[in-house]
């Protein structure tokens, strides 16, 4: 067995069809009008034809559109890649700090306070800078800005949740 292989198509639009005879009749439509369609499963194809465009080809040509949605990327919205990770160790801890102070994410702490002899809390935190060892951010349990020594981190959640909470201008 080889490499795995993988193939990258760009497509702006993604037809689904609810039988492999149904899409083939789509693909016929779209082929005949001389745009590019590509099957990629029994029931889907994809084309960098806009949309809009390609609803109006094959609904042109009678075929019922069930619906057409479109998919816009906003940097302050969770992207379909994020999922929640758990980091345990002082360097998946500060990655995944880092990433969701890059990503703008919340992050969930199992924090070891010097406090209430060494108990562990358990804390929601909108991150905002990490300095060397040190995390700053705003606390949820706090309900204030507060710095956290990482080396008191027992374990790091990456959370899907983007933060509620942005540092105030000096």
């Amino acid at each position: 067995m080889g490499r795995p292989r993988a193939y990258i198509h760009q497509a702006n639009s993604v037809v689904i069809a609810r039988t492999p005879a149904e899409l083939n009749g789509f693909i016929d439509h779209v082929e005949r009008a001389g745009k590019p369609i590509t099957p990629v499963a029994p029931t889907v194809a994809i084309s960098p034809l806009e949309p809009g465009g390609l609803a109006a080809l094959l609904h042109d040509d009678g075929v019922d559109i069930a619906g057409t949605y479109a998919i816009q990327p906003h940097v302050t919205d969770p992207q379909l890649d994020w999922q929640e990770k758990k980091a345990v160790g002082l360097g998946a801890i500060r990655a995944a700090i880092n990433q969701a102070i890059d990503e703008q994410r919340q992050v969930e702490l199992h924090y070891f306070a010097t406090s209430h002899h060494g108990a562990a809390t358990i804390r929601v935190i909108d991150p905002w800078s990490l300095t060397g060892n040190l995390l700053t951010g705003w606390c949820h349990l706090r309900h204030d800005e507060r710095s956290f020594a990482l080396e008191r981190i027992g374990t790091a959640v990456l959370l899907r949740t983007p933060i509620a909470n942005r540092p105030t201008s000096s």
